[in-house]
């Protein structure tokens, strides 16, 4: 009797702690796919020539970034039924309050917060003057402890936020980290679940984003993973890809840019060698080709087959559009609409 009682103790136990360490679940980027035709992808003419942007919707936006600063500001507002027009805010330069080489950007409670990587703080405008003023500069100077470089910030209220920072380990190595902290007090520390595969500082290469119900999915370049959190930073999901486990660390790429559309977060995928050789003859880094739909559960839902390479993407959720730069055609912008897709696969 003890020890079948013993014996159920192990078991109920065991069930416990599968539910506290959350869900698993599998995607196959083979399955589900919807393929597009030309006339699905729609060219724009973007006015200002831009470094390989990345771009972001925020704060009812969608803004491009350039990031190699081929131009004279940090961010353009991209407007127009057709993104054909593009006003740039905020100098870049080495001066005194001017942005040496800026990283991401958020826009929340009538604040533009902008990284600074090459000062590793964060800059703090007021949207208002910035709209008016484009060449605003001196802003408040944001410098996060222990070193922590934030990049995409999420607010939880209008002082506590959640990043996905950089972590500096040395003078030329890092690691990223999930993080909690104030942004009034600027402190900052680890927060919430971690695979116990992806730390250090080459794993750990990887996106966050916020989902709509307030938990967080997380995507990784070197590992076929993705994790989502639930709002109290406990572990919902782990996803694993048909790669998981399949190859040397840096052989081959996965996840590059996570975006959220209403229920669903989507994931551009490569899924493919990280080294490949372009038409001449040059070496670089592969690019994805695909985009995976997931809902906030962790369930592979979809695989849109974009038939080409592109670089990076976001979502306009006003004009619920997925927002993406080209690689090998001449115009640098183009978008697909979302809703037809994902009314096939509700």
């Amino acid at each position: 009797m003890m020890k079948r009682i013993f014996v159920l103790l192990i078991l109920f136990s065991s069930i416990a702690a599968c539910k506290k360490d959350g869900d698993t679940k599998h995607y196959n980027p083979g399955q589900y796919i919807i393929r597009l035709n030309s006339p699905d992808i729609r060219e724009c003419a973007l006015s200002i020539p831009m470094g390989s942007p990345a771009l972001f919707y925020t704060g009812n936006r969608l803004w491009a970034l350039d990031y190699r600063a081929y131009t004279d500001h940090v961010i353009y507002e991209l407007s127009g039924d057709n993104y054909d027009k593009a006003k740039g805010y905020l100098k870049i330069g080495k001066g005194p309050g001017e942005i040496i080489r800026a990283g991401d950007v958020t826009v929340h409670g009538g604040h533009v917060y902008v990284n600074d990587n090459g000062r590793s703080s964060i800059w703090m405008f007021s949207l208002d003057s910035m709209l008016l003023n484009p060449d605003l500069i001196n802003g408040k100077e944001i410098l996060i402890n222990d070193g922590y470089i934030l990049s995409n910030i999420y607010f939880v209220n209008d002082s506590i936020a959640v990043s996905l920072a950089v972590h500096p380990l040395s003078i030329s190595t890092f690691e990223k980290k999930v993080v909690k902290g104030n942004l009034r007090s600027f402190e900052f520390s680890e927060w919430g679940y971690e695979h116990p595969e992806a730390l250090g500082r080459t794993i750990s290469s990887s996106n966050l984003v916020r989902l709509k119900d307030g938990g967080f999915a997380r995507c990784y370049l070197w590992l076929d993973l993705i994790t989502i959190l639930n709002p109290d930073g406990t572990l919902r999901c782990n996803i694993y890809g048909s790669h998981w486990n399949q190859h040397d660390m840096g052989e081959y790429e996965f996840s590059h840019d996570i975006c959220v559309y209403k229920d669903y977060f989507l994931v551009s995928y490569v899924g493919d060698v990280s080294d490949i050789t372009d038409s001449n003859g040059r070496s670089r880094g592969n690019l994805p080709s695909r985009v995976l739909v997931f809902d906030n559960s962790g369930k592979h839902l979809a695989t849109i087959e974009f038939g080409e390479k592109f670089n990076r993407m976001a979502v306009d959720e006003q004009k619920q559009r997925l927002v993406f730069t080209f690689y090998e055609r001449e115009a640098m912008l183009g978008y697909i609409d979302l809703e037809p897709i994902l009314r096939n696969i509700r």
